[in-house]
């Protein structure tokens, strides 16, 4: 999700590569019965578990990188803009990568902080109501 609203296109370059990526290299770690990961220091949601998890996982990939970079080139370090500013050219934007690790994690956290959802699911499975 926050890939995707922080690009300036509708969708960043190689996503489904990328979750494809995330989705094996998170299925490298095996979950123990007690909610660990075995070859990890995870235990809880933490927010330090969660940046590593992001980060290993996800911010390592090379696809991901290229996003933190300006397709069109431009180097310069800032860029200035108004809201009376025309249409800007997408290729001289990118996804901040620290930004995407934070509202990663921030809505990781804020989802275990609500309800349980994975025992909402299960019993409205259980019951067929939906």
């Amino acid at each position: 999700m926050w890939a995707t609203r922080q690009s300036p296109y509708h969708a960043p370059d190689g996503l489904v590569e990328v979750l494809r990526e995330f989705h094996n290299r998170a299925l490298k770690y095996r979950m123990t019965d007690d909610g660990t990961i075995a070859s990890w220091p995870c235990i809880l949601a933490t927010r330090d578990n969660l940046r590593a998890v992001v980060e290993q996982c996800l911010l390592s990939q090379p696809q991901v990188l290229a996003w933190n970079e300006r397709k069109n080139g431009n180097t310069a370090p800032f860029h200035f803009s108004s809201r009376y500013d025309g249409p800007r050219d997408p290729d001289d934007d990118f996804i901040d990568l620290d930004a995407l690790r934070m509202n990663i994690v921030r809505s990781c956290l804020d989802e275990a902080k609500g309800e349980d959802t994975t025992i909402i699911r299960q019993v409205r499975l259980e019951t067929s109501e939906f």
